[in-house]
Formats: C-alpha cells, structure tokens, sequence
C-alpha cells in the first residue's frame, strides 16, 4: 500500500506541474492572496460560497467546509487549488484531512499532496458547471484559541455571494469571544452554537475563536 501511495503521489506531483505550465503556470489557492487576481472578471473560475462548521474541544478544532466554485467560461477550465491551514506555535498540521466532491447524495474522493503550508490538488470544472468541495480536517492546537483562515478569500479578487459558518464550543468554555459577531447564540448537548451569516463577505480577519 505504501509503495503504491508513493507512485500515486510522484504522478500526480507530474500532472500538477504539466497544469501549472500549461494551463495557468502559477498555483491558485482557495484562500492565499494573489494580486492578478484583481481582474476577476477576466479569471474562469469563481468561488462564490462557503459553509464551514468548526467543532472546538480542548485542544482539538474539527473543521467541516463547503465551498462552491464555478467555472464562468464556455470551455472545460482546470488548475490546480491549494487549501492552507493555519499553522504556527499553537496550531498544529492537521492529523486527519480528507477531500471531496459532492454531487448530490454521491462523494468522490479526491487525491492531494500535502505542503508545509496545506494540501493542494488539481481542480477541473466542466463549462459553466459549478463545483461543491467538502473539505474536512482535524488539527490540535496549544492554546485557548483557534484560528479559521478566511482573510485570504481575497485572493479571488471579489466577495463571497454567501458565507455561512457554525461555530461549537463546550458548554463550560468561559467567556467565548469570536472575531465576528454572531447572529445567533443556542446552547443544547451541553454545548454552545454561535451562527454567523453573511452576504457580499470579503472578510479582513480571520475567523477567531477565544476562551478562558
């Protein structure tokens, strides 16, 4: 299995460089700031949601993504997505990550190659078609804080038409604080849910999640 997992890893690793060189020649990340993508107009694809769960325990934050990108042109378009997590002195690489696409009840998993700075893998979006990615990992972290990354969804060069995130917290948490205000606030489980919805979201913070 591990030999097998290898050679998967060294011909992917040769697709992704033919996409970059041929198709686009730069990596496009979901969420990493790239200025040419300023004139998204002119840009095939366009990620225009996102609902994210976060499940927070005592040094462990559960992440559970959907995000929705579209391919505007009328052609097949493909590149290849790198995903980051944030990583530093407190927070861990995820120790479980799993991607796929979802049509309806039906998943496809996808395959990806893991960086210092997060997974990447190449991306392929029929003309006009629209793609749902569910992006799921698990990461330790040291402190009473975790981090989503949302800031870099600029990258796309335009806002989000939807941004819908959960946040669950244990009960005995003390004095939750996030970095944007929630919409609603529900305790049930023995844990607390705080809602957050927006529209036109192009956030200038991450999402922040602190406690005592």
């Amino acid at each position: 299995m591990l030999e097998s997992k290898d050679k998967n890893r060294k011909q992917m690793q040769g697709d992704m460089k033919k996409i970059k060189a041929l198709v686009i020649g730069v990596i496009l990340t979901i969420f990493t700031f790239l200025p040419y993508i300023a004139q998204a107009d002119k840009y095939p694809f366009d990620f225009f949601k996102e609902k994210v769960t976060l499940s927070i325990d005592k040094g462990e934050l559960n992440v559970e993504g959907i995000y929705y990108i579209r391919n505007k042109f009328s052609e097949e378009e493909e590149l290849v997505i790198l995903y980051p997590f944030p990583i530093d002195r407190y927070h861990s690489y995820p120790h479980q990550i799993s991607i796929n696409y979802i049509d309806g009840k039906n998943r496809e998993s996808v395959q990806f190659i893991q960086e210092e700075e997060g997974v990447l893998w190449p991306l392929k979006i029929a003309a006009g078609a629209t793609k749902c990615i569910l992006i799921e990992y698990n990461q330790a972290f040291k402190d009473k804080e975790a981090t989503y990354i949302t800031t870099t969804t600029q990258g796309w060069g335009k806002a989000l038409e939807e941004a819908k995130f959960i946040v669950s917290v244990p009960a005995d948490f003390r004095e939750v604080k996030l970095s944007y205000q929630p919409d609603k606030t529900e305790a049930k489980n023995n844990r607390v849910f705080y809602y957050i919805n927006k529209v036109d979201f192009l956030p200038v913070e991450d999402l922040v999640v602190k406690w005592k």
